[in-house]
């Protein structure tokens, strides 16, 4: 059973599963999964209901992935309630269709198999063993509960079942690879020549006239960026920070101690004798009595689990199965291990799973860090959690005197702030603090430019807030020829050495559909031409859109060639011509390769028909939605 586990977590679905399902995790309502809690529903999908607490709970999900993605350079307003409800909604939507399809099409995933899932999960262990402090950890750090996360593993591997299903079943027939070796491995004649942009800009020669013509005629696109110039009140809640006292340092270490779960742990082993590997009952028992007796004999218990325990996934580790936890074994399992002592080993305990001979292999005394070791992390808690309250009082009082002050010298003064200034700043600007979304939206908006009035209370961060004010203001506007002379040089020098070369490149086309040879054009022209025979779709020394190109073009009868030119995306011009279109061969493609297109486009159409399958479910069920 437990190999059958370890063969389904093999292949590039089980690595997508797992990358979604690693900590943190951030996929949106594993509290729905089964039907939520309590709650005002706002949607319904073939009788199971999505509650108001569900999509809370997937939008709260939402913001610790955007906070975990995006850092400092997050803007707040991404974290609008609003803003991510109909996304989330749409999530959790997909996710119980998916679900409620998997479940339709009897596919099923049992509690043995997520305990085993988590219980090997590097997440969750600390030096090769599975540890509950550590998984209590993440499970912290991700806003979880044990019962949410082990139904997201539980949706999660339902799911990758369903597409490792779909995908897997997919085939193609032989014919199907040969027609595909048509198309893919065709074959196609490419002769080209470069001219270079770069090298028609240097002999370009312009006058200040042509420039200044140049600049008259196309002022709009040379003006200065509008700029402002802003007062500000920052606020930090490290500004605030009041440094704890000794006795409310040792109170709180106190109270972390408290808090600890300061039973041992117990690291188990065990023996699986697993009934479905047998034909008979006979056959079962047998197994069970000669592992009774090699452990009556004295046989050491890691040596038994090696030879003959039915666990492939630890048997080679002499049947370690890390920390013992309640959230992870069978009930049966824990209740029997906690009995037992250092080295002891029960009698048989059966399980859905089986049954079981366990070992407690060590008992792990809690590990309490000292005062010390915690004193300079208690004390950053404590001083922002004391400036917490006084920062938001803060806070408050700004918003209040600004709303009405002529400027800022008042909120400043009531505050005992010092009112900062910042330079002139365009909407371009490098400067971490004045390119935040928000502030720019309040610094460039016609009220505080035109009215000269404070700007609202601008939320940075969730420990930052600013109050802003325009004191100075400089519109866009055309800037003298001479602040831009290099910049209308080099533009004009460019546009005018890609029009002669295009125009160059149209009459050497011209050139060589008259019957000219690519080879005999560039020679005429001391350019140097290049040429790839038999070039496949993978030619490496093609440039890259050219090689499209010339792969989009149809079949070429026999005898003839295409002849155009292209411009590359640094400006470059080629003329190329192409000839003798082969048709790819099976035959030609060595078998080892044979065998990777076929796998490359089964799973590739597995794919499409997952995908469709999805759709589909989508389209037949019935969807409720009754968010406003």
């Amino acid at each position: 059973m437990l190999q059958d586990i370890r063969n389904n977590f093999q292949g590039t679905f089980a690595k997508i599963v797992i990358a979604i399902i690693c900590i943190p995790f951030v996929l949106f309502g594993v509290e729905s999964l089964f039907g939520g809690g309590a709650g005002n529903k706002v949607a319904e999908i073939d009788g199971e209901v999505i509650t108001s607490q569900d999509l809370n709970q997937a939008i709260f999900l939402r913001k610790k992935q955007l906070i975990a993605q995006m850092g400092d350079q997050l803007d707040p307003s991404m974290l609008d309630d609003n803003r991510l409800a109909n996304a989330a909604l749409e999530s959790l939507i997909d996710r119980k269709v998916n679900v409620l399809s998997a479940l339709e099409q009897g596919f099923a995933i049992s509690d043995q198999q997520i305990n085993y899932v988590i219980s090997q999960s590097a997440d969750f262990q600390e030096d090769g063993q599975f540890s509950q402090q550590r998984f209590n950890q993440m499970l912290a750090a991700s806003g979880l509960s044990s019962i949410a996360f082990k139904q997201l593993y539980y949706s999660e591997l339902l799911l990758n079942q369903l597409a490792s299903g779909v995908v897997n079943s997919a085939f193609l027939t032989a014919a199907d690879v040969a027609n595909n070796a048509v198309f893919m491995h065709e074959k196609r004649d490419i002769r080209f020549m470069r001219l270079a942009l770069a090298e028609r800009i240097d002999n370009i020669q312009l006058s200040d006239e042509d420039i200044n013509n140049y600049y008259q005629a196309n002022s709009l696109d040379f003006q200065s960026e509008e700029q402002v110039k802003l007062e500000y009140i920052r606020l930090q809640q490290a500004d605030f920070y009041l440094t704890a006292s000794e006795d409310e340092i040792q109170q709180a270490y106190q109270d972390e101690v408290d808090n600890l779960a300061l039973q041992p742990s117990k690291e188990v082993a065990h023996i699986l004798i697993d009934p479905a590997l047998y034909d008979n009952a006979q056959l079962k028992d047998a197994k069970i009595a000669e592992v009774q007796a090699a452990i009556d004999a004295g046989e050491a218990f890691a040596d038994i689990a090696e030879r003959l325990s039915d666990d492939f996934g630890s048997k080679a580790m002499g049947g370690q199965l890390g920390t013992l936890a309640a959230d992870i074994f069978p009930a049966e399992f824990v209740m029997a291990a906690e009995q037992l002592e250092l080295n002891q080993v029960s009698a048989p305990v059966i399980t859905d799973s089986g049954v079981h001979f366990i070992q407690i292999t060590a008992v792990n005394e809690p590990d309490i860090p000292s005062l010390e070791e915690r004193r300079a992390a208690i004390a950053e808690n404590l001083a922002a959690a004391n400036a917490e309250p006084a920062f938001w009082a803060a806070v408050e009082e700004l918003k209040d005197i600004s709303f009405n002050a002529p400027d800022l010298a008042e909120p400043a003064a009531a505050l005992n702030v010092a009112v900062q200034q910042s330079g002139w700043f365009s909407r371009t600007t490098e400067d971490a603090l004045l390119a935040n979304p928000l502030l720019q939206n309040q610094a460039f908006s016609a009220e505080l430019i035109n009215d000269g009035v404070n700007s609202d209370i601008i939320e940075l961060s969730p420990d930052e807030v600013m109050v802003i004010r325009v004191v100075e203001h400089k519109p866009a506007a055309v800037e003298p020829l001479t602040n831009v002379y290099e910049k209308v040089k080099n533009r004009l020098a460019r546009e005018q050495a890609a029009s002669s070369l295009s125009e160059q490149a149209q009459a050497l086309v011209e050139q060589a559909k008259a019957g000219d040879s690519v080879e005999q054009i560039a020679k005429a022209q001391g350019l140097d031409w290049e040429l790839a025979l038999a070039a496949k779709r993978t030619e490496q020394t093609v440039p890259a859109q050219l090689l499209q190109q010339a792969f989009s073009i149809g079949q070429i009868p026999e005898g003839q060639r295409f002849i155009d030119s292209l411009e590359l995306s640094n400006g470059d011009q080629i003329i190329f011509s192409v000839a003798n279109t082969v048709a790819g061969a099976i035959a030609d493609i060595p078998e080892l390769e044979q065998s990777m297109i076929a796998n490359y486009l089964a799973q590739s159409k597995g794919m499409l028909e997952f995908q469709a399958m999805r759709k589909q479910a989508k389209d037949d069920a019935s969807i409720d939605i009754y968010l406003k």
